[in-house]
């Protein structure tokens, strides 16, 4: 059923995650306004269904919520029930929806994330979701799969580019910087995810060189993403920077020294990149991330029986989800986090309370 032959109804956009529909009704002008997303009608409902497979979560307006339920009782065999407003229609599956509490402003932002190539890691979860709230989003990553994470974000409706470089290698990171000003016209937000903790060991045995490496590519990385984007975002007057780091950096872990080191570092730089910019329109703000079920832990990287007893030390009894992760870092970057800068926000379940 096309969205126009019941009800009238009317897709704009949608998004992966969080489907926006919108409906103008000929009697609600106001309904049309810019940054309000209208009352669902049964037929947008159907259309997205159908393509999509999923249920619905809509954004809404009371006042057009309560206007197209009003319309959808017009309609045969549809089912209201439940304080939440669920609609249950047989051909469409079940659509629930909530009050639109804000609008994070992000459309048209460019955002540029960094270790993206993962399907299941943190920076696609994040660029997943930027995307779905109408940012542009530049995936970046030295390893191959980013391409697959821009493609697949395309195809559901959102805005996204892949450009493969070294964030060890200042050219490349110039480069990709300079390419992305030419073509979209600058840099709004700025997700620092790639990282790497491959490297085992103690802090007396480990090889010198691969200490470097680590550094190099869990803070130097960021430190050469952060000097080439802030200018651009200085000059516009805004700006949004949110580097991922890790309990490590403030409890500490056994064999892991370097990513430890890496990760404290850029706790202290985060803050040093607020101070900075405090006055120039930029925040800048760090996610200390516990144990988040990406692919490290899912390929077996890892004894399951380690992984179990790192489980066990988390008061919720749980690894974190990456859109739990993607939830916060998409926060930050929006309008409403405008008083926000220096934070390093706990994502980990209360792990870092250290009470178990």
């Amino acid at each position: 059923v096309e969205p126009d032959e019941v009800g009238g109804g009317m897709v704009d956009r949608v998004f992966p995650d969080n489907y926006y529909v919108t409906k103008q009704f000929p009697d609600r002008e106001e309904a049309g306004t810019p940054n309000i997303l209208g009352a669902i009608t049964l037929g947008a409902a159907i259309h997205v269904l159908g393509h999509i497979g999923m249920d619905t979560v809509l954004k809404e307006d009371m006042e057009l919520t309560n206007y197209a339920i009003d319309k959808m009782l017009e309609i045969d065999d549809i089912v209201i029930y439940g304080e939440n407003c669920t609609i249950k229609c047989p051909r469409a599956g079940t659509i629930s929806f909530y009050i639109k509490s804000m609008d994070l402003g992000l459309m048209g932002k460019v955002a540029l994330v960094t270790g993206a190539a993962s399907e299941k890691g943190i920076g696609a979860a994040i660029a997943r979701l930027l995307a779905a709230e109408g940012a542009i989003t530049v995936l970046t990553d030295i390893a191959d799969g980013i391409d697959d994470i821009a493609d697949d974000i395309c195809r559901t409706g959102g805005r996204a580019i892949a450009l493969q470089g070294d964030q060890c290698n200042d050219k490349d990171v110039s480069q990709i910087v300079m390419k992305v000003e030419k073509e979209l016209g600058g840099v709004d937000i700025l997700i620092n995810a790639a990282a790497i903790t491959n490297n085992l060991g103690s802090i007396i045995n480990m090889d010198p060189q691969k200490w470097r490496k680590e550094i190099d590519v869990s803070l130097t990385g960021p430190y050469l993403w952060v000097r080439s984007v802030l200018p651009l975002m200085r000059r516009s007057g805004w700006g949004r920077i949110v580097n991922i780091s890790s309990t490590n950096s403030i409890l500490g872990q056994s064999g892991v020294p370097a990513y430890v080191a890496a990760k404290g570092g850029l706790n202290s730089f985060t803050k040093q990149v607020a101070l900075e910019s405090a006055t120039k329109g930029v925040t800048c703000n760090a996610l200390i991330l516990g144990l988040v079920a990406t692919d490290i832990y899912q390929r077996g990287s890892f004894d399951k029986h380690i992984v179990q007893k790192m489980v066990d030390a988390v008061p919720m009894s749980r690894m974190g989800k990456t859109e739990e992760v993607s939830n916060v870092a998409t926060f930050l970057c929006s309008h409403q986090a405008s008083f926000i800068t220096g934070a390093l926000i706990t994502v980990d379940g209360g792990m870092s309370l250290g009470a178990r």
